[in-house]
């Protein structure tokens, strides 16, 4: 017997903070697949210029291509998703566990918050 009971309060803050971490990683993907679709916008602009510009005519491949990578990364992003919820529950339950928890959960909502706000610079600089 040698566990000790945990305080409401460190039960309420893993709570909380494990779900507003899902929150932000969730996020994550709609942010980072936003900017790879602004990127993936770009190349089929500066490619349809590039046809104009030798006399061809545009093709719709290159629109179909870009639509199919569009749903693969989502496809793969949803998976991404879930397993880094997955990842950020274990992570926050062994730091809670260490009595680190504070330290921990600042250092994942940190990290998540810090690619929301690169990707939404670099959508915002394309």
């Amino acid at each position: 017997m040698d566990e000790k009971v945990k305080s409401f309060r460190d039960t309420l803050v893993y709570l909380v903070g494990w779900v507003l971490a899902c929150i932000l990683a969730i996020l994550d993907l709609f942010f980072v697949r936003e900017l790879l679709r602004d990127v993936m916008t770009w190349i089929q602009v500066a490619v349809e210029k590039a046809q104009t510009a030798r006399g061809e005519l545009h093709s719709q491949k290159l629109g179909w291509t870009i639509e199919t990578i569009d749903r693969g990364m989502l496809f793969l992003g949803g998976i991404t998703a879930v397993a880094l919820v997955i990842w950020i529950e274990y992570y926050l339950r062994n730091a809670e566990k260490k009595g680190k928890l504070f330290p921990s959960l600042f250092k994942v909502l940190g990290i998540e918050a810090a690619i929301i706000l690169v990707s939404w610079v670099l959508t915002l600089l394309i």
